[in-house]
């Protein structure tokens, strides 16, 4: 059975090499700035309302314990922390909390025939909304993967309303955008997973991507495929 996420999904139609790395090999890399920033965000969210610190102490403590021994990559960590704060400071989290009960890390699975379509929502509603907080310096948004991610979360966890997010670290700001997709993302799942089983049935896996662009270029370059 192929396991598949939106991430995964994302990663394939990028390089087949770039999903093998961390899906079929399990590679996971060096420590990434931008997760431990997603980490933060999104355990400071599920804690304001059960800690009764302000906001501002509760991220403070998750930046510190998420980014530590983490390398900044050449990013102005508190420019980048004081921006974060800012641009989160714009919504009344015990306000938003009120009524809503939102759960936080949904963990989902859904089988499509040989296929096992897993993932998890950054926070559900008890009316089925879902809300993905995204940190970003991105002008252009919503991200289409983001897009595609979003949708696929709608359809999978039989959600009614999806919104994206952004906590703009660059300007402090917040923007959210409500998801109006109605397709099926389902037959693409399949395509993908039956180009999948083949690439695992051969033994090879293709550069089918850009690998100067690529952020694992130098361990795929590393090597014998």
């Amino acid at each position: 059975m192929i396991e598949l996420s939106a991430s995964g999904l994302q990663d394939w139609r990028q390089c087949e090499r770039l999903w093998a790395l961390s899906r079929y090999y399990k590679y996971e890399g060096p420590p990434s700035i931008w997760t431990a920033i997603g980490k933060t965000v999104h355990k400071t969210i599920e804690l304001v309302g059960q800690d009764e610190r302000p906001l501002e102490s509760v991220f403070k403590e998750q930046f510190k314990l998420f980014t530590k021994g983490v390398p900044s990559n050449g990013l102005p960590i508190s420019r980048l922390k004081s921006g974060l704060l800012c641009s989160m400071g714009h919504i009344d989290w015990i306000e938003f909390k009120k009524g809503r009960e939102p759960e936080h890390e949904v963990y989902f699975s859904k089988i499509l025939g040989d296929i096992k379509f897993r993932g998890f929502v950054d926070c559900m509603t008890k009316d089925k909304t879902i809300f993905e907080w995204k940190s970003t310096s991105k002008k252009d948004l919503p991200v289409e993967e983001h897009i595609q991610q979003g949708t696929i979360y709608k359809e999978m966890a039989g959600s009614n309303r999806v919104f994206l997010v952004y906590f703009t670290w660059r300007n402090g700001q917040i923007r959210s955008y409500e998801l109006s997709f109605d397709g099926s993302y389902i037959p693409e799942i399949e395509r993908v997973a039956q180009e999948i089983a083949a690439a695992i049935k051969k033994g090879t896996f293709q550069i089918t991507g850009k690998c100067k662009d690529c952020w694992e270029r130098k361990e795929c370059q590393s090597r014998e495929w």
